[in-house]
């Protein structure tokens, strides 16, 4: 018990060291038929006094793959007070794309672009390199619910970290009942933390919640490995907690799309049905045959603790990569 809150611990020790220096980059794009408003609060105070090389060299805008060019720089009496440049594209935009790799390398950024195309709002979120894409066309709500649906469901299906804690907590439940209760308290946590991360409520940098996810794979695939701390440890909390960093890891997992303001709540409950379906797939799959093989003499003595060494070695690879790489 007491081994696994000093991981956890320094794990966050780590990453909130890591955060200590971030800087926030805000931004806010206007969209107007061919031109967009680019607006900078006063977060480049870094970058040194040519602020208008350094904007046009690191951060492109395209529309339909053409390059915009950047006009005239305003300043707010000085650039560490913000400023404004109207960005003009080749023509009407459809689909515009921004690469923004100001401050990458050098510092701790974290990104934040807020978007107005028309009625439109959208928020995106990033590190380092940031590319998202956005869209003048108004999607229906069907279409919004239905895209979101499958984000949702692939983040699940190509999120392997996140495979191995549900696999993980399918072997420390010990009955039917206890697989219920855990997946219960799982997705409740990561349900109202996906939630307020979207609708820009809460905001944890991806290097603390993304070792912190890596570490969840560890204590599980402890747990099962080493039944002794089945009795000491409370899994449905444990579990709820890590939930509660998954889902701010789902939330982060969208950032090159980001939540519409129109249609927020079809697309959050699209996303977060995916994230289920996608879940509820890998159960209906994993217990099954777990089930099966537990009814096996070799089961308890090689199979399960092969199991776990792998989600363990998982975690631990994650956990590495994640802090230090």
């Amino acid at each position: 018990m007491k081994f696994i809150f000093i991981i956890i611990f320094l794990v966050l020790f780590s990453s909130l060291i890591s955060a200590h220096s971030t800087i926030i980059f805000h931004n806010t794009l206007d969209i107007n038929d061919d031109s967009v408003l680019f607006s900078n609060d006063g977060s480049l105070t870094e970058v040194g006094d040519d602020y208008q090389a350094y904007i046009i060299k690191n951060i492109i805008i395209k529309n339909d793959d053409v390059p915009c060019s950047f006009g005239d720089f305003n300043y707010d009496i000085d650039p560490i007070d913000g400023f404004n440049v109207l960005v003009s594209c080749n023509s009407k935009i459809n689909n515009l794309s921004i690469n923004d790799s100001t401050l990458s390398g050098t510092f701790n950024v974290n990104k934040v672009y807020e978007v107005n195309v028309g009625n439109s709002k959208k928020r995106f979120v990033g590190e380092d390199i940031l590319y998202f894409e956005v869209h003048q066309e108004q999607p229906s709500n069907a279409n919004i619910f239905f895209n979101y649906l499958k984000l949702g469901f692939d983040h699940i299906l190509f999120g392997f970290d996140h495979i191995f804690f549900i696999i993980g907590f399918i072997l420390i439940s010990t009955s039917f009942f206890s697989l219920v209760k855990n997946i219960s308290g799982f997705t409740v946590s990561h349900s109202i933390t996906l939630s307020l991360a979207a609708s820009g409520l809460v905001f944890i940098s991806p290097k603390t919640v993304e070792p912190i996810i890596a570490l969840s794979i560890i204590v599980v695939g402890l747990m099962s490995l080493v039944n002794l701390w089945e009795n000491k440890l409370n899994k449905f909390w444990l579990i709820f907690g890590f939930g509660i960093f998954h889902g701010l890891g789902f939330a982060g997992a969208i950032a090159e799309v980001g939540f519409p303001k129109i249609g927020f709540f079809t697309a959050l409950l699209g996303f977060n049905l995916g994230v289920e379906a996608g879940q509820l797939l890998v159960v209906l799959i994993v217990y099954p045959l777990i089930y099966f093989i537990s009814k096996s003499k070799q089961y308890g003595i090689y199979i399960k603790k092969f199991i776990s060494l792998i989600i363990v070695s998982g975690g631990v690879i994650w956990l590495i990569s994640r802090l230090f790489f």
